[in-house]
């Protein structure tokens, strides 16, 4: 026990010396955080404890949030989801490595616990409405299968349980999100939980060799945190891009006949997902303003007319904002090809290659937006349909006429706003 206890300690020097090196932004953040629970908090919390109900827009949002982290930490290069130190890696046997881990879950399931109460008195209004239970355990058991099949995906190598256990962390996703409706799903819950602790405790041999170089790279970022070393922080966020990218790759069939696709996604990746992300936070506040009660007590918000305007404004700057970023990034591409590039490809499949994620993106929008308004099915249609002509003409515009492309640009501008009425209808 003492081994864990001198753990425990150093964990809370390291946490006293990081605060001694940031305490000016930390007194700024609770500062912020006071003002904004005065402001916003407690009105919502008396707000929500006056009509304690069951809030079901708000329960979707929550939950499709946590399912999208969920499945993010089980794509792409995964993280360890435990964080121990490197030494321990050295000094400890296996077996005390395992109730180490063990410790450290446990902490995390603490933490699970502890925010999905917090978020389900949120969304009922009070622990004694009936789905308070429900909510609860949709949102905890949520994360906990998230955590655990990320953790045995970052040590499996077999592309097969791999997959098994990706498509593990998406059944149980979308299983909590129907908790609601059958409890029985949440013993299904539980059951896929058991047997995942089992896999994990059991079955899963731990890949100390990446384990270790990971807890080596944690730890230093962690010094250098504690000493406020700017440069070397700098030097490992360039580093951490590094990290991620995989160090095998299987040679792509996609690539090799349509290698522009590669390109505009790392273009938009890289330089234009600022505004895209902008687009998507304009819409989500004013759809969160549009359905959610407590913001209609707002001066000019409780106008149901101005409402409507922030809605129609939040649709109509998620899809112009968007489409926009998307043709700059095939114009930059054709300036450099104006300028010497040379590029053995027609301009018919430039479009189209740079033409496809972001239609993708649309059809995506469009259906994300046709679900939460609940508009009729074929003004939705209508609505993706214009979007994919308006993307469509222009890349076209983009690559053979820019100076009618930027005359159009006020006509098309309005067509967007006038189109993105039919949501509202």
């Amino acid at each position: 026990m003492k081994v864990y206890k001198y753990l425990f300690l150093n964990r809370i020097r390291e946490n006293i010396r990081l605060v001694k090196n940031l305490y000016a932004a930390l007194i700024g953040l609770l500062i912020a955080a006071i003002w904004a629970f005065w402001v916003f908090g407690w009105p919502l919390y008396l707000s929500i404890t006056a009509e304690p109900t069951l809030n079901k827009k708000f329960f979707a949002i929550c939950m499709g949030i946590l399912l999208f982290f969920s499945l993010k930490k089980n794509i792409g290069r995964v993280s360890p989801q435990i964080i121990v130190k490197p030494m321990t890696l050295f000094c400890f046997d296996d077996s005390r490595l395992q109730r180490l881990f063990a410790l450290k879950f446990v902490v995390k399931v603490i933490k699970y616990t502890i925010f999905s109460a917090i978020l389900s008195f949120i969304t009922c209004g009070s622990i004694h409405v009936k789905a308070f239970v429900s909510c609860f355990f949709s949102y905890s058991l949520c994360l906990m299968i998230g955590t655990l099949t990320a953790w045995g995906i970052y040590n499996s190598e077999n592309k097969v349980c791999i997959i098994l256990l990706r498509i593990t962390a998406l059944a149980g996703g979308v299983i909590s999100a129907f908790c609601l409706k059958a409890h029985i799903l949440i013993i299904i819950n539980l059951i896929i939980i058991s047997v995942l602790l089992v896999y994990c405790n059991r079955f899963l041999e731990i890949n100390y060799y990446k384990y270790n170089d990971d807890m080596v790279y944690y730890e230093k970022v962690l010094e250098a945190q504690n000493n406020n070393n700017v440069i070397l922080l700098k030097q490992y966020s360039k580093e951490k891009l590094v990290r991620k990218i995989p160090h095998t790759r299987k040679k792509s069939w996609i690539l090799d006949h349509y290698p522009l696709i590669w390109k505009a996604f790392i273009s938009i990746s890289r330089t234009g997902r600022t505004p895209i992300i902008i687009g998507v936070i304009l819409f989500t506040l004013s759809f969160t303003i549009y359905t959610i009660p407590f913001f209609w007590e707002f001066p000019i918000l409780e106008i149901k007319e101005v409402r409507y305007f922030v809605l129609l404004m939040g649709i109509y700057s998620i899809a112009q904002i968007s489409i926009r970023e998307f043709s700059s990034q095939i114009i930059d591409f054709m300036e450099k090809q104006a300028n010497g590039l040379f590029l053995p490809v027609k301009e018919k499949k430039i479009i189209f290659q740079f033409a496809l994620f972001p239609w993708l993106y649309i059809t995506a929008i469009s259906i994300v937006i046709s679900v939460l308004l609940k508009g009729k099915v074929y003004y939705n249609i209508l609505y993706w349909v214009f979007l994919s002509v308006y993307l469509l003409v222009t890349m076209t515009l983009s690559v053979k006429n820019r100076k009618l492309l930027s005359k159009l640009y006020v006509l098309f501008s309005v067509s967007v706003f006038a189109i993105s009425i039919l949501f509202l209808l």
